[in-house]
């Protein structure tokens, strides 16, 4: 069990048994995970990094967890590939660290360091085999201390709801960016029309003739 800031710790259960047996043996120790928002679905060879929609719903249920008891907390999580799912746990508690108790990046670094002894510390792309292009922890986690700080998001904002219906990349893959901007795939012919018809229902008209150019 890794000791992380405050009353948090982080450990890993090898089965549904083991984590059982914790919860009955140690009555002094709050043993919670979630529905696995750091297990992340790849499109290919990538592992990560959790979006910002699984950011805010772990970010809230920590919180309230917090509210709901004084005993020391201990998040778990179960043996994966290359223990991929540690460092997105990992993630997951430094964003929550940032962004509902303002600690800094580098004091959420040092605290994690032990660790690291035994996950990656980076996220490749899925471009291919040979990785493409990789962001560390320690990029993506300064990035949620700019957005935080330069109030770009606000948790208690923030839509959830539209967010995860947009960024669904079976059917939209979309994102709307401080709803200035649109980041997306280039839509295939068969999906065109149904993109147009979301980007209509958001009055992104002028958005939509630039995309109906470049295709």
């Amino acid at each position: 069990m890794y000791k992380l800031l405050d009353n948090i710790y982080l450990t890993i259960h090898n089965n549904l048994d083991e984590t059982k047996y914790q919860i009955k043996h140690n009555p002094k120790l709050f043993i919670t995970s979630t529905d696995y928002h750091e297990y992340y679905e790849p499109l290919r060879y990538e592992y990560g990094p959790i979006n910002m929609g699984e950011i805010t719903l772990f970010v809230k249920y920590i919180s309230e967890v917090i509210v709901k008891t004084d005993r020391q907390i201990v998040y778990y999580v179960y043996p994966s590939k290359n223990n991929e799912d540690l460092l997105n746990a990992l993630f997951l508690l430094g964003c929550y660290f940032i962004i509902a108790r303002n600690y800094n990046v580098e004091n959420i670094l040092f605290n994690f360091s032990n660790i690291f002894k035994i996950c990656p510390q980076y996220y490749k792309c899925c471009v291919s085999k040979y990785q493409g292009y990789v962001i560390t922890i320690t990029d993506c986690l300064k990035t949620i201390k700019f957005i935080n700080e330069n109030k770009f998001y606000d948790i208690n904002k923030f839509d959830i709801n539209e967010y995860l219906y947009y960024s669904n990349y079976q059917f939209r893959d979309m994102t709307l960016i401080l709803d200035k901007f649109l980041a997306m795939t280039c839509p295939s012919n068969n999906k065109i029309n149904d993109i147009i018809q979301e980007l209509k229902k958001k009055k992104k008209k002028k958005n939509f003739f630039k995309i109906q150019k470049l295709i």
